[in-house]
């Protein structure tokens, strides 16, 4: 059904830096969501809860963890 074959041709290197680029991808995805649905359901609009953050700060920990030993 899915044809994978040509990712054998690709270097660690290589898949290394795509999957930083899938990374980079969904922080512009999360830091482009409106702040109104960011802080739904929040009692206030302070730091802690903004969920950009955390997202950014888990995608980042992903992405360091991943190219240090993937």
């Amino acid at each position: 059904m899915l044809n994978f074959d040509w990712l054998a041709g690709l270097s660690m290197d290589q898949v290394k830096l795509l999957v930083m680029a899938l990374f980079a991808v969904v922080i512009g995805w999360v830091w482009s969501l409106p702040s109104r649905y960011i802080y739904r359901g929040a009692p206030d609009r302070k730091g802690w809860r903004n969920l950009k953050l955390w997202a950014t700060f888990v995608v980042l920990l992903q992405a360091f963890l991943y190219w240090t030993f993937g």
